[in-house]
């Protein structure tokens, strides 16, 4: 493989989470940012941006790749909206350190990972688990979904490297 490094972005406005996978599919590291308790938008961008690029530069651009779930809204409402702007903050973070992103639906995590489009967090944490060795016990499919969805959004970058899949490259 050609990245020694994958990084499953999660994004969202009041739980982003992000996960850090070696190619062998091993869990490096794991954490979701929680804002739902800060009300001022701004902070909250502020926050992504700050935490993200100090996250970021920690990596070498030609050994980690990020795959960015990157939801395709039809409706953009005023939350949709502010999602966008969060992922846009995430995206211009590892652009600073010059990192290829690949960015994924949501649809597509599912299916390449479970086979199934319309699986539930619950079978999406069980299949995770399964092609994951180590995760840690005090992850289960009931405490924090945004972390489950990370790392799947991470392992369907790595198996889509291994299928040869062109990557969109942001």
């Amino acid at each position: 493989m050609k990245y020694e490094f994958i990084i499953g972005v999660d994004p969202g406005l009041n739980y982003l989470a992000v996960s850090l996978l070696d190619s062998n599919k091993k869990l490096m590291d794991f954490n979701c940012i929680e804002q739902e308790q800060e009300k001022n938008l701004e902070n909250k961008y502020n926050n992504i941006n700050r935490k993200f690029t100090k996250w970021f530069s920690n990596f070498n651009k030609e050994k980690t790749i990020i795959i960015l779930e990157f939801p395709v809204f039809m409706i953009k409402t005023e939350n949709t909206k502010k999602v966008d702007k969060a992922t846009e903050i995430i995206i211009n973070a590892a652009n600073k350190f010059d990192l290829k992103i690949h960015k994924i639906a949501p649809n597509h995590v599912k299916f390449l990972i479970t086979g199934n489009s319309r699986i539930s967090k619950v079978g999406l944490f069980e299949q995770v688990k399964g092609m994951v060795s180590n995760i840690p016990s005090t992850l289960s499919a009931y405490t924090n979904n945004h972390i489950t969805d990370s790392i799947a959004i991470g392992l369907t970058g790595i198996l889509d490297i291994e299928k040869d899949t062109p990557l969109s490259l942001a």
